[in-house]
Order: structure tokens, then C-alpha cells, then sequence
């Protein structure tokens, strides 16, 4: 089977880190976007790779809460991977913060967490980048080669009109593509810790 990989690494915005699942839109509108290409999709977290790679929930004395938000995709994380056609992360956190039960990575912990992974076409969607100033921050920031674009703007433009990708809405489009999103709840975890 052929498909695509969302990995959620989670933005500071109230949808990405509001109340538990912390499923964002940006997630969801890629999600939707894929099910309009009739492209099937695996959506993960940063804490379902976190736990593919070996982190527990109680580690060094106290709670882990880098892995509290898994998905029902925790235990196959690495295989969905390696099997992948492309691997699309979503971030968006411009500083570490103590959030209360989820921990963004950072570009190098993703770097580490998918080194295994360099022959697979990656691409950044990256929320919050939309002045050119931040962008050329942020690109100085990303490890070279760890990914193979970095788009800014509306995820779903990304797929459907690559060359006006800005943050404009397109609310004819943004509607199908939220409607068709609702099917990433089917991967979320029915507890949090399941």
C-alpha cells in the first residue's frame, strides 16, 4: 500500500496545544488535503516516535509527558515510517515553553528522531513562518538536509495551488478540506496513555 506520513510536532496556537488530543488544523488540513488526493495517510505524533525509540512514561523519578499524546499508530511508528512515501511534519513553536502535558521538539530532536528515515522525501509545514524575516531565521536554524522543502502558508494550497501558497484563503477549497479532515480522528488514541 502506498502512502503518506503526517507527523504532529505540534504548534503554539490554542488548536495545536489547547486541550487534549491537541490535534491542529494544520494536521487536519493536510490530513483532508491527502483524502481529496485519494492518498491514503498514517498521522503520528512526535510522542508516538518518541516511544518508538525507546522513552516510557516514567522516566529519571517522575512522569514523562513527552509521551502523554499517542496515537492508536504508536506501536507500528517506525514501520509506518520506513514504509512511507512522503513524511510531512507540522511545527510551529518559535520558543520552548513548559506546556502541561505536551513537549514540542526541536529541530534537532526531529533530526534525530528521523535520521534513519534521510532517503524518504520530507517536508516541513511550518505554521507560524509567514514574515520573510522569520523565514530566513528559521532556515538558519534547521539542520541542513533534513528536510526536503520547507513550505509556508495554507497547507492545503500546498497541494492544489503550489504557486499562490500564501496564507490568503482559499474558503471554497478550505471547506472539502476540513469536511474530508474529520477522518484523522479515527487514528487518535480513545484515552490519552492507551
Amino acid at each position: 500500500m502506498n502512502y503518506d506520513v503526517i507527523i504532529d510536532c505540534y504548534t503554539d496556537e490554542p488548536s495545536g496545544l489547547g486541550v487534549p488530543p491537541y490535534l491542529g488544523v494544520h494536521s487536519r488540513y493536510l490530513a483532508g488535503s491527502l483524502k481529496k488526493k485519494r492518498k491514503e495517510y498514517y498521522y503520528l505524533t512526535i510522542d508516538d516516535i518518541r516511544v518508538s525509540n525507546g522513552e516510557t512514561h516514567y522516566e529519571k523519578g517522575t512522569w514523562n509527558k513527552r509521551i502523554i499524546n499517542t496515537t492508536k499508530n504508536k506501536d507500528n511508528a517506525q514501520q509506518i515510517l520506513s514504509d512511507a512515501d512522503n513524511i510531512y511534519v507540522v511545527m510551529g513553536c518559535f520558543v520552548e515553553y513548559e506546556y502541561v502535558s505536551a513537549f514540542p521538539p526541536s529541530f534537532k530532536e526531529v533530526e534525530i528522531l528521523l535520521e534513519k528515515y534521510s532517503n524518504k522525501n520530507k517536508v516541513l509545514f511550518y505554521a507560524l513562518g509567514g514574515s520573510e524575516l522569520s523565514q530566513k531565521l528559521l532556515n538558519k536554524t534547521i539542520p541542513d538536509g533534513l528536510f526536503n522543502e520547507i513550505i509556508f502558508g495554507n497547507v492545503y494550497n500546498y497541494f492544489f495551488d503550489k504557486e499562490n501558497n500564501k496564507f490568503s484563503p482559499n474558503y471554497g477549497l478550505l471547506r472539502e478540506v476540513a469536511i474530508l479532515s474529520a477522518d484523522i480522528l479515527k487514528q487518535l488514541s480513545s484515552t490519552p496513555l492507551s
